[in-house]
């Protein structure tokens, strides 16, 4: 993506800056102090401003839906941890009464602390609530508002959206784009699937913008959080920037004007240190995971150290080899406290080395003044350590892997598959339940079994192992990942 200095330079220049689809909708997930601060530095530029037409139906079609689906959210929120306590306080009964029947000693005493824990879990949801319940409201308010449709309306009155595409080129946008998918010639191909027109609306807002950069003789910023590899290149599995044929495309139209890509995130953290916004909390939360990537990388050789350390009194092992951690950003917010912005990192790690490794979660505090570039790491917590052993086979397929975290999980999962298997055969087999127990002491370093629960306490091991890996967060890298 462009830098600040190429940004400056572009808004110098004629220009329009284009919104998509998913940046109008991305309005609506946002809390309402960081999308009306959006909205505001939108319509301070508005005259810059352009929504393509068939983003502008996109929106329509799908604005209703996305607004209810927010505001559901927040009305069930408190609800939905409510009951998450009670179904797990019902089970931990149900559990501890099993455990009665064996006469476990103690066990009275363990339901009551791990109840009165989670009767303190509730009041905890409930003084969040009470916190945050201003914040809430305005946020439900302006999604009962509608203010996103308010500006978008406000742009269209204003001529900000473009006209729509005469049928007879849409026929032709139509039949180009049957012969781009079949090739994967960008934009759109990975829609492929959408029924009907739909599938070529990216192309028929890639064919809008071209037309209309020759029209006003501009060059385009273009805003989508649409991170296909039908739209852009990437670099270390981010995006970097569009995609080379696009490139091209775009300049045979227009060779004397430039065509950029932003996310909404990079975008509004150049808009707003415009504006002179830039360290507002609005402009921080939005820019909060990738400002937290770049404050890690300067802190990468402190924080590898601290962890060594940590991890040497959890595991009882020296690790020397810092350079062997693999750390993965899952989740990253800002506070402000006073001119200080503190940011809240929370990461997955592995640690391998000699066919053994370590797998943890990792939660950093990092500090920053206002407008310096300089940070400091308040303190890194490490917590859930479990190791594990690999065989040869296994420790070779890690090693080639690109990403360690994603290969860490397939090997859970297939020792889950596995472990599922010999349950079967060993309840029938007493050879095969001993070839269990041994596999699973070598995998797990376990010395010691609970033999009335020995199936269920395998399976938790795994299920552990994935705990941190959402299927979502991890689709886009098992796409570009080999084992």
């Amino acid at each position: 993506m462009i830098t600040r200095d190429e940004y400056k330079t572009i808004r110098q220049e004629r220009h329009l800056i284009v919104l998509d689809t998913n940046i109008l909708l991305e309005l609506y997930r946002q809390p309402a102090n960081v999308s009306r601060d959006i909205i505001a530095g939108f319509q301070k530029i508005a005259d810059k401003v352009y929504i393509p037409h068939r983003v502008y139906e996109e929106y329509l079609e799908n604005r209703q839906k996305i607004c209810g689906d927010e505001q559901k959210k927040y009305k069930i929120m408190k609800h939905e941890l409510d009951d998450s306590t009670s179904r797990f306080k019902e089970s931990i009964r149900k559990k501890t009464n099993e455990y009665r029947k064996h006469n476990y000693s103690g066990i009275t005493k363990l339901q009551g602390d791990i109840e009165r824990k989670l009767d303190e879990i509730k009041e905890t949801i409930v003084a969040y609530e009470d916190v945050h319940k201003e914040q809430f409201q305005s946020d439900l308010d302006f999604l009962k508002n509608d203010e996103v449709y308010q500006f978008v309306q406000s742009l269209k009155e204003q001529s900000r959206v473009g006209s729509e595409i005469p049928f007879s080129e849409k026929l032709k946008i139509i039949q180009e784009g049957e012969l781009r998918y079949r090739n994967e010639i960008p934009p759109g191909y990975k829609d492929i699937e959408k029924a009907g027109t739909e599938k070529y609306g990216d192309l028929f807002i890639w064919k809008d913008i071209i037309k209309t950069a020759y029209k006003e003789r501009s060059h385009i910023l273009f805003i989508s959080n649409d991170t296909k590899e039908d739209w852009w290149k990437s670099e270390k599995n981010e995006p970097d920037d569009l995609r080379e044929e696009l490139q091209e495309e775009f300049l045979e139209t227009n060779p004397f004007w430039q065509i950029h890509f932003l996310t909404l995130s990079k975008f509004f953290g150049y808009l707003s240190d415009e504006l002179e916004i830039g360290e507002s909390l609005s402009a921080l939360q939005l820019t909060a995971q990738e400002d937290a990537a770049d404050l890690l990388k300067k802190l990468d050789e402190k924080i590898r150290k601290q962890i060594c350390e940590q991890l040497a009194t959890k595991v009882d092992q020296t690790v020397s080899t810092p350079e062997n951690i693999y750390l993965q950003t899952i989740s990253a917010f800002v506070e402000k406290e006073e001119k200080m912005n503190v940011y809240h990192v929370q990461m997955v790690c592995v640690f391998l080395e000699e066919k053994r490794g370590i797998h943890f979660l990792l939660e950093a505090e990092i500090e920053k003044e206002e407008y310096d570039t300089e940070c400091e790491l308040r303190k890194i917590e490490i917590h859930n350590v479990t190791t594990t052993a690999f065989s040869d086979e296994a420790w070779e397929c890690m090693m080639k892997a690109k990403n360690k975290h994603l290969a860490w999980r397939k090997y859970a999962q297939s020792i889950r598959r596995e472990i599922d298997c010999l349950i079967e055969y060993s309840k029938d087999d007493r050879n095969v339940y001993e070839i269990l127990i041994e596999a699973l002491r070598n995998a797990f370093k376990i010395e010691h079994f609970n033999e009335n629960h020995r199936a269920e306490q395998y399976r938790r091991l795994c299920d552990y192992l994935m705990h941190f890996y959402d299927e979502d967060n991890n689709e886009s890298s098992s796409e570009n990942e080999e084992e």
